[in-house]
C-alpha cells in the first residue's frame, strides 16, 4: 500500500491532493478491511454457537420440547416457574469416634467360591462318549468328574437374526439410520469408529447390522439391490440412502424430526424466524396426533393428510422462499444451513403425504436404536468386530421382543432350547414375532425356573 495511504489524514486539503489511484487504493483497503471483519464476525459468531452447543450438551437440558404459551402469551398458573429456594438446614454435631477396621466374613458375598447351598442345583449326569453303545458289562467305570455349570454358552442366534432381516428386507416400507460404535483395535491404546446400521421392517423388526465404515456400499450390502415392489426408505439426509434410492430406483423419503432440529437448534442466533417454522412444523404433528386419535389408516389416512396436512407443508417451503428471498443470510448461519437442508429436501419430505404407510418421521426407529448410545455409556465398547457383530445380533433379538411385548429372558431362553432341534428350513418361526404366535402359549423354560416353582 502506498505510504501516504497509511497516514491519517489531517485536513480536507490533504485529502483533496490525492491522485485518483491513490483514491482507488484507498477504497479497495477499506473494501478488502470490511470484509476481513465481516468473515471475523461470522467466524466468532460461528464459535460461539459450537460453544453454545457444547454447553446445552454438557450442562443444558438436551429435549427438544418446546413450551408453549397459552392465547395472548397467557402462561400456565404456576406449572413454568422455578421451584422456591428453601435455607439449607443447620448442621448437627456429633459425637468423636474411633471406628473399627472392616472385617470381612469367609461366607461373604464378594468372596469368590460357588456355595451350592445358595442357588438351585440340578444335577446332569453325562455318559462318557467312550461307552456309548456299549452295555454296562463291557466297562467299567474308575472315577467321576464333577463341574459346576453356572451359565450355558447360548448356541449361534445368527440363523435367526438372518432370518428376521429377511423379513425385514421383504418389508415395502423400511426405516434406516447409523449409529457409531468403538470396535477392534487401530493401535496401541486406540479402538477403530465403526457403525451399526439399524434397519427397521413394517412389522415391528428391527435388525443392527455391523459394518467398520459409513461409506455408501453397507446400505447396499445390507438392504440389498432387488427391493420389494415399490419399495419406500425412510432415513434422514444423509447421501447415501439418496445414493442407493437413485441406484435402485426406490422411493426416497426423508425424515420430519431432523429437519425441525435443525431449526431448533438455530433459535439461539435467528429466535423469531426458527419460531416460526418450529410452529409450522409443530402443525403437521398436531395432524399426526389426530390420526392416532381417529385410528385412521389406508385410504383415510391418505385423504386426512392431503386435507389437512398437505396445506401445512406449502406453507412451510413458501415460507423458506420467502425467507431466501427477502433476507440475505451468510453460509455458515444455522438458520441458513436450516432453510438449505429443508429447500433441497422437499420431495422427500412430502412422501407422506401421498402414502399412508409412510411415517412423519424415524422416531420409532431412534426409539428402537437408544439400546446402541446406551451401551456407550456402560459397556463403553467392543474389543473386536466379531464382538461387534455378535452384539448387534442380540440386540437384535432383544429389541424386537420388546417391540412385541415380550419378555427377552423368557424368549432368549426358549429359543436357546429349540434352536438346535427345530428344521432349518422353518427357522423363521423362531424370529420374536412368529415365536409369539407359534410358542408363547407353552415357553421351554430353564432347569433352575422348575426348581425354584
Amino acid at each position: 500500500m502506498n505510504p501516504a495511504l497509511a497516514t491519517p489524514f489531517k485536513s480536507l486539503d490533504e485529502v483533496a491532493a490525492l491522485t485518483p489511484q491513490q483514491t482507488a487504493e484507498l477504497i479497495g483497503a477499506l473494501r478488502r478491511q470490511e470484509n476481513t471483519e465481516a468473515l471475523l464476525r461470522q467466524e466468532i459468531t460461528a464459535l460461539k454457537q459450537q460453544l453454545d452447543w457444547f454447553k446445552r450438551q454438557l450442562f443444558g437440558q438436551k429435549s427438544e420440547r418446546r413450551i408453549e404459551t397459552g392465547p395472548n402469551g397467557q402462561m400456565s398458573f404456576g406449572e413454568c416457574l422455578p421451584p422456591p429456594t428453601l435455607p439449607a438446614p443447620p448442621g448437627q454435631q456429633v459425637a468423636a469416634h474411633t471406628r473399627k477396621p472392616a472385617t470381612r466374613r469367609q461366607d461373604d458375598e464378594a468372596v469368590p467360591f460357588f456355595d451350592e447351598s445358595r442357588v438351585p442345583v440340578e444335577v446332569i449326569e453325562l455318559a462318557a462318549p467312550e461307552a456309548d453303545g456299549l452295555a454296562p458289562k463291557q466297562y467299567e467305570v474308575i472315577s467321576h468328574k464333577e463341574s459346576y455349570r453356572l451359565a450355558q454358552r447360548p448356541g449361534s442366534y445368527e440363523p435367526i437374526y438372518e432370518a428376521q432381516f429377511a423379513s425385514i428386507r421383504e418389508s415395502r416400507v423400511k426405516a434406516m439410520d447409523e449409529t457409531p460404535i468403538k470396535a477392534g483395535q487401530a493401535g496401541p491404546g486406540k479402538l477403530k469408529k465403526a457403525y451399526f446400521w439399524p434397519v427397521y421392517g413394517e412389522l415391528d423388526e428391527i435388525c443392527f447390522p455391523f459394518f467398520p465404515s459409513r461409506e455408501i456400499k453397507h446400505v447396499e450390502a445390507a438392504l440389498g439391490l432387488t427391493p420389494a415392489e415399490r419399495a419406500v426408505l425412510l432415513s434422514d439426509g444423509y447421501h447415501a440412502y439418496a445414493h442407493y434410492a437413485t441406484k435402485t430406483g426406490i422411493t426416497h423419503a426423508q425424515c420430519w424430526t431432523h429437519t425441525r432440529r435443525n431449526f431448533f437448534e438455530a433459535q439461539t442466533v435467528e429466535p423469531e424466524a426458527a419460531g416460526q417454522a418450529l410452529e409450522l412444523i409443530g402443525a403437521l404433528y398436531q395432524v399426526e396426533e389426530s390420526i392416532r386419535e381417529e385410528k385412521l389408516s389406508g385410504a383415510g389416512k391418505r385423504d386426512y393428510r392431503l386435507a389437512h396436512a398437505k396445506p401445512v407443508v406449502e406453507r412451510f417451503f413458501a415460507w423458506i422462499g420467502e425467507r431466501f428471498a427477502v433476507q440475505g443470510l451468510l453460509p455458515s448461519n444455522p438458520l441458513t444451513k436450516a432453510l438449505a437442508y429443508a429447500r433441497d429436501r422437499r420431495c422427500g419430505l412430502e412422501v407422506f403425504l401421498t402414502d399412508p404407510d409412510v411415517p412423519i418421521d424415524t422416531n420409532h426407529l431412534e426409539r428402537a436404536l437408544r439400546v446402541v448410545p446406551m451401551g456407550r455409556k456402560n459397556w463403553l465398547f467392543c474389543w473386536t468386530e466379531l464382538g461387534a457383530k455378535q452384539v448387534g445380533i442380540i440386540h437384535s433379538l432383544i429389541a424386537t421382543s420388546r417391540l412385541h411385548q415380550i419378555d427377552p429372558y423368557d424368549y432368549l431362553v426358549d429359543v436357546l432350547q429349540r434352536v438346535g432341534r427345530h428344521p432349518a428350513e422353518r427357522v423363521r418361526e423362531l424370529t420374536p414375532r412368529l415365536r409369539k404366535q407359534l410358542f408363547a402359549a407353552d415357553p421351554l423354560r430353564a432347569p433352575l425356573y422348575r426348581l425354584g416353582t
